[in-house]
């Protein structure tokens, strides 16, 4: 099988090559990459409930919209991402694409398995979760793979308050999560890398000057763009109980559209410069 080997850690810049890929290849292609630390949201989530907004722009962590749908991940050095293109053919589901991953993980000395429909799991701990985009007669599936994730990190960002949300965006379904590390014998997340593509068969091939410019213009027209990530966030309503009073937000497209406050907070400013947030005394409340 083909393979791309992405040696950036640029969360952005990897999922605009991911794309890129799709576009323009044709037949089977692995796609392996890490990226700095990062929350990746699914295509029709509502960002605001899935990620706590606070804790990841306190801490730099990058916020994205995916392509696929699904849940919300964490991504950072000790996460490896994979993504398998092909033409649709008879290829349908999830499976024809775990398989090859599951029996790549055992080959190398982990109890894996199928978990959920999407999800791949050691001693009943997620250690991968998948989505997957068809379009034109191919099949766009990628995953993670946790290896050695900062678990902690990944239960503080990617946590948000979702039942105080009323929206259709699709909601992640959180599951006990752990680390490949703890049951294999790799030093670190890149000799796990280089060991599961040899497992898998992969003949690393380099992305043409075509497929990265694609991508440097999907990185910064798209990815990097706020209409993209919260722009196409689905209409929710929020309400929250705050010591003054109940609190009642509308919000459309990363826009607040109403606002219902306590008489105590009549007055308060939004910040015109960033208005998926509330200037101080209200961000707490709202995110």
């Amino acid at each position: 099988m083909d393979c791309v080997v992405l040696d950036t850690l640029d969360p952005y810049f990897n999922q605009a090559c991911e794309e890129s890929l799709f576009l323009h290849r044709t037949g089977s292609l692995l796609v392996v990459w890490r990226n700095a630390p990062a929350v990746v949201c699914g295509k029709y989530q509502n960002i605001y409930a899935e990620v706590s907004l606070p804790s990841a722009q306190a801490q730099n962590i990058a916020i994205l919209r995916r392509e696929t749908g699904g849940g919300t991940v964490y991504h950072d050095e000790g996460n490896l991402n994979y993504a398998m293109m092909t033409d649709r053919g008879d290829t349908q589901g999830y499976e024809p694409f775990l398989a090859p991953i599951v029996d790549a993980l055992r080959a190398l000395g982990a109890d894996a398995q199928t978990g959920r429909i999407c999800d791949i799991a050691v001693n009943g701990k997620k250690v991968s979760g998948s989505a997957q985009k068809v379009l034109g007669g191919r099949v766009w599936h990628h995953g993670t793979l946790l290896f050695s994730a900062d678990l902690t990190r990944l239960r503080g960002v990617a946590n948000g308050a979702r039942r105080e949300y009323v929206s259709k965006g699709v909601q992640s379904s959180p599951w006990p999560v752990a680390n490949l590390c703890d049951v294999l014998p790799h030093t670190d997340a890149l000799a796990f890398r280089d060991a599961l593509l040899r497992e898998l068969g992969a003949e690393p091939t380099p992305m043409t000057a075509e497929e990265l410019a694609t991508a440097e213009a999907l990185a910064r027209e798209k990815y990097r763009a706020w209409d993209w990530t919260f722009g196409k966030n689905p209409a929710f309503t929020l309400t929250r109980q705050t010591p003054q009073g109940a609190l009642v937000m509308e919000s459309k497209n990363g826009v607040i559209t109403a606002l219902n406050l306590a008489p105590e907070f009549v007055g308060q400013r939004l910040d015109p410069q960033n208005p998926m947030l509330l200037a101080s005394p209200l961000c707490p409340y709202l995110f």
